[in-house]
C-alpha cells in the first residue's frame, strides 16, 4: 500500500512537473486554438460544376467545372438562375469537347473558356448580352462561332486564334466588337457585319488569312473603321463597305493581296496611312469626292492599278502615298490640293502625264516624281512657288516642261538625270536655282528658255554650259483642247489646253462619266430616303421617303420596330407605355431616385437628405446616411494626434500610438536584458528570458544548463556559454518534447530506484 501510494504521489509530482516544464519553455497552443476556417463562398454540385452567389441575390455565377468531355451547363443551381459564366471558369480545360450555355447566361466573363483546346462546338442562346474580352480565346478546334441576336458586346480577343472557325454569324444586335476579336481565324471564309455595330476595335479579323468576301455594314454611329482590321487577309477579294464611313483607319487593308475591287463610300473623309499599302492585285483607285486627306503610304505598292482618280476636295496627301504604283499611266491633282509629301509618285514607272489643277499646292517636294521613267508631259499648276530637289529627278522619258511664273526657287537635283530633257522655259520670278546639279545628267541638245538676258536662268545656264536662248514675252494663245485621259463607264476624263506660243498650262477640265447608268435592283437606305445606285458610277435615283408599316412590339425588350414596306429600312423605338417605378431607391453621389421596372426611366430625382455626422474614434472617421435613400457618405475626420503613455510592440521595436487613428510615435528597437526566472543547479537546468528595460517586452524562455555537478581540481576557467537561444515559432515544441523527455526519465530513475529499496 504504502508502494502504491508513493509511487501515485510520484505520478502526480511527474505530471505536475510536465505542466511545470511546458510552461518554463514557454509552449503555447494559443496560435492553434485561434486558428478559424473561412467557408468557402465557391460551392460545388454534384455535376461538378464551382459556382458562387452574386451579391446576394437568387442568381448564380458559375466559377469552374471538375470534369471534361460534352457539358451542358445548368440554367438553375439549388433554385437559383445560372446567369454569368465567371472569369477562366473553363480556363485551358483540353479535354472540354462541347458546351451547350442556357438563355438565362447573360454574361460570358473574360478568359471562361480560354485555351480550351479541344472544345469543338459550343451553343449559345437567345439571352446571351455580353462576351467577355479572350473568353475564347485559342480555341484552336472550334469550327463555328454563331452569336446570337442578343449579344451586344463581344469584347477584346474574344475569339483570337480560333484557327478552324470556318463560319461566322453575328447577330443583329451587336454594338461593339473589341479588337482583335476574331485576329487569326485563318479558316474563316465570309463575314457579314450588322446594321447595329456601332463601335469596333482595332485588328478585328487581322491575319484571317481565308477570308474572301466582308460585308461592312453598321448603323450612324459606326463611322470609323479601325487600325489594321482586315490587315494580312491575303485570300480578301470583295469588301462592300456602309455609307456611313467616314475614316479608314491606319493600315487598314495592308497585305490584302488578293483584294482586286473595292469601291469607298462618298462619306469617308479621310484614308488612313498604309490604309491599302501592298494590296499588288487592286486594278483601279477611286478617291471619292468627299474624302480631304489621304495618309502616308496609302497606296503604297498597288502595283496593278492602271487607273487613279483623286476627288475634287482632297487637301493632303502623304508621303509615298502612291509610290511603287507601277502601273498608273496618268493623274491629275485637284484644284483642292494644298499639300503633298515625299516620293508620291515615287518609282511609278508607267506614268506618262501629270496635271496640276489649281493654285492652291505651292510646293512639289523632294523626290515627288522620282524615277518616273515613262513620264513625259508634266503641266505645273499655276500656284506653285518651289519645285523641290529630285522632284523630278530620274524622268528618264521628260523632254519638255513649262515653268509658271507663279516659281520662284528650283532646288538641288530637281531635274537631275532627266537624260532626254532638251527644252525648259524658266520664268523671270525664278530667283532661286540651288546648286549645279539642278539638270546633272541632262540631255545633250538641253536649252534653257528665258524671257531677259538678266535673269537667273541665263546666269545659270552660262555658269554651267547650258545654252540659253531668249523667249519672246506673249500674251499666251490658248490651242485646242488636248485630252490626256478619256472618260470612261466607271471614271471622268481630263482635258487641258496650252498655250501656242510656249505651251504654257492655260486651262483643265474634267470629262463626265460616259456611259448609260445600269440601276441594280438592290434598295440603298439612310434614315429617311431609300433609292437604287448605278452599279458603275453609283449615281442615285428612284430616291424617295421611307414607307413605314405599322409599329410591332417585342414584349420581351420592351422594344417597337416597323420597317419601310419598299425597302424593308427598320426603324425601332421603345415601346410607348405606362411607367411601372420600383421601391427600390436609385443613387449616385449627388440624388436619388425611382426607376420604371419596363425602361429606366427616372422619377422623383431629388438631392439627398443627410441624417448627422457620426464619428468612429477607432477609424478616425465620420459617416452620415441620406434619410431617404440611405447612401452612405463618409469622410476622414482631422485631427492633432494624441500618443498614450502605454508602450505597444512587437518582436523588434516598441512605441507609442496615437488614441484616435494609431499613428506610432517614438519608435525604437528594444534594449534587451536577461532576467534569471530559475536558478539553474547540478541537478536541475534552469530558465531565463529577455527583457526590454524600456517597455517590458519579454521574450520567450530559455533553457540554462545544469551546472557541473563534480568540480575539476584545475585552474578557474571561463564562465559557460548559456544554453542557445529558443527562437519562436516551431522551433517552441522540440524544446519542450525535450524538457518532457529529460523530466521524465528523472522521475522514472526515482521510481525505479524506491522499488528496489521498498
Amino acid at each position: 500500500m504504502k508502494s502504491s501510494k508513493k509511487q501515485k504521489i510520484l505520478a502526480v509530482m511527474l505530471a505536475a512537473s510536465m505542466v511545470s516544464g511546458i510552461g518554463a519553455v514557454g509552449l503555447t497552443i494559443g496560435n492553434i486554438s485561434n486558428i478559424s476556417v473561412k467557408a468557402a463562398d465557391s460551392l460545388t454540385t454534384a455535376d461538378g460544376f464551382s459556382y458562387e452567389v452574386i451579391d446576394n441575390t437568387n442568381t448564380v455565377r458559375i466559377t469552374g467545372y471538375s470534369k471534361n468531355g460534352k457539358i451542358a451547363i445548368p440554367s438553375k443551381i439549388d433554385g437559383k438562375t445560372v446567369v454569368e459564366i465567371g472569369s477562366n471558369a473553363f480556363r485551358d480545360k483540353t479535354g472540354l469537347q462541347s458546351v451547350s450555355i442556357p438563355e438565362t447566361v447573360k454574361i460570358i466573363d473574360g478568359g471562361a473558356f480560354s485555351g480550351c483546346t479541344g472544345l469543338q462546338e459550343v451553343t449559345m442562346l437567345n439571352g446571351l448580352e455580353t462576351i467577355g474580352g479572350e473568353s475564347f480565346y485559342r480555341c484552336t478546334a472550334l469550327k463555328e462561332i454563331k452569336i446570337p441576336d442578343s449579344v451586344t458586346e463581344i469584347g477584346n480577343s474574344a475569339f483570337y486564334n480560333c484557327s478552324a472557325v470556318k463560319t461566322l454569324t453575328i447577330g443583329k444586335s451587336v454594338k461593339t466588337i473589341g479588337s482583335y476579336a476574331f485576329e487569326y481565324c485563318k479558316n474563316l471564309i465570309s463575314v457579314t457585319l450588322p446594321n447595329s455595330l456601332a463601335e469596333m476595335g482595332g485588328s478585328v479579323f487581322s491575319d484571317c488569312t481565308k477570308l474572301e468576301n466582308i460585308v461592312i455594314q453598321g448603323n450612324k454611329d459606326f463611322q470609323k473603321i479601325s487600325h489594321a482590321t482586315f490587315r494580312n487577309c491575303t485570300n480578301l477579294k470583295n469588301v462592300n463597305i456602309s455609307a456611313n464611313i467616314t475614316v479608314i483607319g491606319n493600315a487598314v487593308f495592308e497585305d490584302c493581296t488578293s483584294l482586286e475591287e473595292i469601291t469607298i463610300p462618298n462619306t469617308v473623309k479621310e484614308i488612313g496611312g498604309e490604309s491599302f499599302n501592298r494590296c499588288t492585285a487592286l486594278k483601279e483607285i477611286k478617291i471619292p469626292d468627299s474624302v480631304t486627306e489621304i495618309g502616308n503610304a496609302a497606296f503604297y505598292n498597288c502595283s496593278a492599278a492602271k487607273t487613279l482618280t483623286i476627288g475634287k476636295s482632297v487637301k493632303t496627301i502623304g508621303s509615298d502615298a502612291f509610290e511603287k504604283c507601277e502601273s498608273i499611266i496618268d493623274v491629275t491633282l485637284p484644284d483642292s490640293l494644298t499639300k503633298i509629301g515625299t516620293s508620291v509618285f515615287g518609282n511609278c514607272k508607267k506614268l506618262e502625264t501629270v496635271v496640276m489643277k489649281g493654285e492652291n499646292l505651292v510646293t512639289i517636294p523632294y523626290a515627288t516624281f522620282y524615277d518616273c521613267k515613262n513620264l513625259r508631259d508634266v503641266y505645273i499648276g499655276a500656284g506653285i512657288t518651289t519645285i523641290g530637289s529630285s522632284a523630278f529627278n530620274g524622268c528618264t522619258s521628260l523632254d519638255k516642261i513649262t515653268v509658271p511664273d507663279s516659281v520662284t526657287k528650283i532646288e538641288n537635283s530637281a531635274f537631275s538625270n532627266c537624260t532626254s530633257l532638251k527644252k525648259i522655259i524658266i520664268p523671270e520670278s525664278v530667283t532661286v536655282i540651288e546648286g549645279n546639279d539642278v539638270f546633272e545628267n541632262h540631255g545633250k541638245d538641253l536649252v534653257i528658255y528665258g524671257y531677259s538676258n538678266d535673269c537667273e536662268a541665263k546666269k545659270y545656264a552660262d555658269a554651267n554650259n547650258i545654252t540659253y536662248k531668249l523667249i519672246n514675252a506673249h500674251d499666251h494663245q490658248p490651242g485646242e483642247w488636248i485630252i490626256i485621259k478619256e472618260a470612261t463607264e466607271k471614271n471622268s476624263g481630263t482635258k487641258i489646253q496650252k498655250c501656242t506660243i510656249c505651251g504654257e498650262l492655260l486651262n483643265v477640265e474634267i470629262i463626265d462619266i460616259i456611259h448609260t447608268h445600269t440601276y441594280g435592283d438592290k434598295w440603298q437606305s439612310d434614315e429617311t430616303n431609300h433609292w437604287h445606285e448605278c452599279t458603275v458610277c453609283g449615281e442615285k435615283a428612284d430616291t424617295a421617303k421611307h414607307e413605314f408599316g405599322e409599329w410591332e412590339t417585342d414584349e420581351k425588350t420592351a422594344k417597337q420596330h416597323r420597317e419601310c414596306t419598299i425597302c424593308g429600312y427598320t426603324e425601332e423605338k421603345a415601346k410607348p407605355h405606362e411607367h411601372s417605378y420600383g421601391d427600390d431607391w436609385y443613387s449616385d453621389e449627388t440624388n436619388h431616385w425611382h426607376e420604371c421596372t419596363v425602361c429606366g426611366e427616372k422619377a422623383d430625382t431629388a438631392e439627398h437628405e443627410f441624417g448627422e455626422w457620426v464619428i468612429d474614434e477607432k477609424t478616425s472617421t465620420k459617416h452620415r446616411a441620406c434619410t431617404v435613400c440611405e447612401y452612405p457618405q463618409s469622410e476622414i475626420i482631422p485631427h492633432i494626434h494624441t500618443y498614450g503613455e502605454e508602450w505597444k510592440s512587437d518582436e523588434t521595436n516598441h512605441w507609442h500610438e496615437c488614441t484616435i487613428c494609431g499613428d506610432k510615435s517614438d519608435t525604437a528597437k528594444h534594449d534587451l536584458k536577461d532576467v534569471i526566472d530559475k536558478e539553474a543547479t547540478a541537478t536541475e537546468t534552469g530558465l531565463k528570458h529577455k527583457e526590454c528595460t524600456v517597455c517590458g517586452y519579454k521574450g520567450l524562455s530559455e533553457v540554462i544548463s545544469k551546472l557541473d555537478p563534480t568540480p575539476t581540481p584545475t585552474p578557474p576557467q571561463p564562465t559557460p556559454t548559456p544554453g542557445k537561444v529558443v527562437n519562436t515559432g516551431d522551433n517552441a515544441v522540440p524544446i519542450t518534447i525535450a524538457s518532457v523527455l529529460g523530466l521524465g526519465a528523472i522521475t522514472a530513475f526515482v521510481i525505479s530506484f524506491k522499488k528496489k529499496h521498498s
